[in-house]
């Protein structure tokens, strides 16, 4: 909230806690597109999202967001998926933001922007 950047508390990360995406995702995942974006504010679970669309130009894209419970030595877990804009009918890719309530981590804030036109903005 001042403005300036906080100290690092290490150089760089300890190798206890570094952890390769392919260890702990299944390959299967991984090559169905999802798209990892961090950790939830607890720490307890990893978000993902997905887009697919049809064969043809006239299909729309639909979006899913995942929730992996993490645990450093095994794989991710799957415990939630929900289907993004549901009542949209979305036909070019979006670039997603995703935030938590900051005082409620039971919500959060899905921002879909257009990156192909400034006019379509979507929230979930």
């Amino acid at each position: 909230i001042s403005g300036q950047l906080s100290p690092r508390l290490f150089r760089k990360l300890p190798p206890r806690v570094c952890v390769s995406l392919k260890s702990i995702v299944d390959e299967h995942f991984l090559c169905a597109g999802h798209i990892f974006l961090g950790f939830s504010k607890c720490g307890r679970y990893i978000l993902s999202y997905t887009n697919s669309n049809g064969d043809d130009d006239f299909s729309f894209y639909i979006y899913h967001l995942y929730w992996w419970e993490f645990n450093v030595h095994s794989k991710l877990k799957m415990v939630r998926q929900v289907r993004l804009f549901q009542d949209e009918e979305i036909y070019s890719d979006l670039y997603l933001t995703v935030c938590e309530w900051p005082s409620d981590s039971s919500k959060v804030i899905v921002f879909g922007f257009n990156t192909r036109s400034t006019n379509s903005l979507l929230m979930n």
